[in-house]
């Protein structure tokens, strides 16, 4: 009696199908209805590869790559140009160590990082995956676990803004963040980065000290 019509629950199989795409670039994917298939996402070797299947070239050329650390926090993902911004918020993509939440801090922080560069009635769009401490991460704060809340919310603010604002040339550079120019993928499920899933690898990013030449 809590299930919707077809349709609706069709839509939201279809989300996380594209939501677990999104999380595991080198996890070929593939959902069928009725025996027609509808959605295919074969493996790639690059975040950047499996944006341009899920969300087509028009958007992902728009976008911009965002890299972003500081101790205990990293950020990686795409944001869109503040000429390429859109009237709508979709997409709007946050994945929390490898899970498909939102957070108002974190979209806060992005839209801070645009700063004057974000037309009023203009919303940015995004695909950001960001790694935390899991200790440091409440997931219990809404009942389908959509939601997380975070121990150091300032952090998480700050490190976002500021990955952001690298990516679209709004602010100066900072010695806290990481070159985007080399492409980078979010491992698979078994292959981890320390033994921690979802951490891009250390050798595709290289901490760019300010003032550094490229």
């Amino acid at each position: 009696k809590f299930l919707k019509s077809s349709a609706t629950e069709f839509s939201h199989i279809s989300q996380v199908v594209q939501q677990a795409a999104l999380c595991w670039p080198r996890v070929s994917f593939s959902l069928r209805h009725n025996g027609q298939a509808v959605s295919e996402y074969p493996a790639v070797s690059s975040q950047r590869d499996r944006l341009f299947q899920v969300y087509g070239r028009q958007l992902v050329d728009a976008m911009r790559e965002i890299a972003a650390e500081r101790p205990g926090c990293r950020v990686l993902g795409f944001a869109v140009s503040p000429e390429q911004t859109r009237n709508s918020r979709s997409p709007q993509d946050l994945f929390v160590n490898s899970r498909a939440v939102k957070n108002a801090t974190v979209a806060h922080a992005v839209y801070d990082g645009y700063a004057t560069a974000l037309a009023k009635g203009r919303h940015p769009l995004f695909v950001l995956f960001l790694e935390v401490d899991p200790h440091r991460v409440d997931v219990n704060v809404h009942p389908t676990k959509r939601e997380v809340r975070f121990a150091d919310q300032d952090l998480i603010h700050q490190v976002v803004r500021q990955g952001v604002r690298e990516a679209l040339g709004t602010a100066e550079a900072s010695p806290t963040a990481l070159s985007a120019r080399a492409p980078w993928v979010m491992p698979g499920p078994t292959t981890g980065t320390g033994g921690r899933e979802g951490y891009a690898p250390a050798e595709r990013l290289a901490i760019e000290r300010q003032g550094a030449q490229p």
